[in-house]
């Protein structure tokens, strides 16, 4: 059993095929996610967990060169979008309109849906090599 980094085996494993340029989306427990698309749910309860939770778990684990986040996020919850900004404080950030990052599902890899219920709450990862 391991006793520290990421405990969940699907996650775990999901994170480590990740290559240079794949991308996967962390989203709140709100996003429509298309069936054949990779789904790893961590969602519990609502709002557990915290999508900024298991961002900062993830962004310890793999190496991210962008990310994209909807524009939309900053006018609706600035002091989440000020979170996620502090998080991603290493990592490029484009903002982009909504109905373009929900195109980016059916672009991604994966999908890690939390419990988060804030609406557009969602950041899309791009990796990069190590």
């Amino acid at each position: 059993m391991r006793l520290s980094g990421i405990l969940n085996p699907e996650l775990a494993w999901f994170l480590a095929c990740l290559g240079d340029d794949d991308m996967v989306i962390i989203s709140n427990a709100r996003l429509s996610i298309p069936e054949e698309t990779t789904r790893i749910d961590l969602a519990i309860v609502p709002d557990l967990p915290r999508l900024l939770d298991v961002l900062k778990v993830i962004l310890r684990e793999i190496n991210v060169k962008k990310a994209f986040i909807p524009l939309e996020l900053k006018k609706e919850s600035q002091d989440f979008y000020q979170e996620l900004k502090i998080a991603l404080a290493n990592t490029p950030v484009e903002e982009i309109p909504y109905s373009r990052f929900k195109e980016l599902v059916k672009e991604s890899r994966g999908i890690i849906r939390t419990g988060e219920m804030m609406a557009r709450a969602n950041v899309a990862l791009i990796c990069g090599s190590a």
